[in-house]
C-alpha cells in the first residue's frame, strides 16, 4: 500500500451514530413503589430505614447518555438522594423534628446524544410523604 492509501484510510469518517429506538425513561421506587414512610431519627435515608432504593432507568436514544435525578416540590430542602451503601440512590431526610411531614416527588431526566430529552417522575401524580415518628 502506498503512503497516500494510507494517509486515505486513517481518515475514513466513522460510520453515523445508531439508535435503538426512541429514547424513553422511567423512574419507580422499589421493591413495592411506597409513597407514604415512617422513619425514626433526625437524619438518615429510606433504604437504612428498610423501605427501598429509587430504580430510574432508560431505553433507546442515541449514546452518550446524560441523566439526572432530583427532588421536585420539596421546599424545605430537607430530602435528597444517597448512595445507600451497595451502589443504589435512596431517598435521605436531614434535619427532621418529631412528627414533622416533609414530601416532595423524585424527577428522572434523560438527555441523548442526538438532544433528545425525556423526563419521568414518581409517584406519577402527588407527592412522598415522609413522617418522623419517632
Amino acid at each position: 500500500m502506498s503512503g497516500i492509501g494510507l494517509v486515505a484510510t486513517a481518515y475514513s469518517p466513522s460510520p453515523p451514530p445508531t439508535s435503538s429506538g426512541p429514547l424513553t425513561c422511567w423512574v419507580t421506587f422499589a421493591p413495592h413503589a411506597d409513597v407514604a414512610f415512617n422513619v425514626s431519627g433526625a437524619s438518615g435515608n429510606l433504604s437504612a430505614q428498610g423501605y427501598g432504593i429509587v430504580q430510574p432507568n432508560y431505553s433507546g436514544g442515541t449514546p452518550p447518555y446524560v441523566d439526572s435525578l432530583t427532588m421536585q416540590n420539596d421546599p424545605s430542602g430537607k430530602l435528597g438522594f444517597v448512595d445507600n451503601g451497595h451502589g443504589a440512590d435512596t431517598i435521605s431526610y436531614t434535619s427532621f423534628s418529631l412528627n414533622e411531614v416533609e414530601s416532595g416527588w423524585i424527577k428522572y431526566q434523560v438527555t441523548d446524544g442526538a438532544g433528545a430529552t425525556v423526563t419521568a417522575r414518581f409517584p406519577a401524580s402527588g407527592s412522598l410523604s415522609i413522617t418522623r415518628t419517632s
